[in-house]
């Protein structure tokens, strides 16, 4: 879990022209009925069950946001990726409930 880092949604907003770009991706580990809900745009849905299976699915060589409704999630998700070698992972603060941006809605 080492190198794991909690980020304001600020900090997120200032990360969003990377995520745009695929030079960082924005994990929404959430459940698939949350996902098709609602997610922050340009997110990828891999489910917190799902994540140790999917885990190489991962580019291992670029930046890693992950979040979930709360933040809870988020620190089940942090062993698995840092056994998997993301190591360095930034979390949204508080979730989806924190988020003042934009969303994808359906």
């Amino acid at each position: 879990m080492t190198g794991a880092r909690f980020i304001a949604p600020s900090e997120l907003e200032r990360l969003m022209p990377m995520i745009e770009k695929g030079e960082c991706v924005l994990l929404d580990i959430r459940s698939p009925a949350e996902f098709r809900s609602s997610h922050i745009k340009h997110a990828t849905a891999m489910p917190l069950e799902e994540l140790e299976s999917r885990v190489e699915e991962l580019d291992g060589r670029k930046i890693l946001v992950i979040y979930c409704r709360s933040g809870k999630r988020c620190l089940r998700a942090l062993p698995i990726l840092a056994s998997a070698g993301h190591g360095d992972v930034l979390v949204l603060e508080g979730g989806m409930e924190h988020w003042p941006g934009d969303l994808i809605n359906y």
